[in-house]
């Protein structure tokens, strides 16, 4: 059976945000990558209007990951 969040030890509790955050950090910069082949790709042919939004959702996706990224330092340094 699950833990209840309120019975773990704050130390173990922030290790196991910290690396929950790496790991969505991961993940989120793979969705970027693939926003970014999907860009290349619409580029490729010729569709510039598709290749714009892939590179917005990119771009967007790897602001979300950076945040993740900040939220890992700031827990390193406290």
């Amino acid at each position: 059976m699950r833990r209840a969040i309120n019975t773990i030890p704050k130390k173990e509790y922030d290790d196991l945000m910290k690396y929950a955050a790496l790991r969505m950090h991961r993940r989120i910069q793979r969705m970027a990558d693939e926003e970014i082949s999907k860009m290349r790709e619409a580029d490729n042919k010729g569709d510039s209007e598709k290749a714009e939004v892939h590179d917005f959702n990119s771009r967007a996706l790897s602001r979300m990951a950076d945040m993740y990224y900040e939220l890992i330092k700031r827990e390193d340094k406290q």
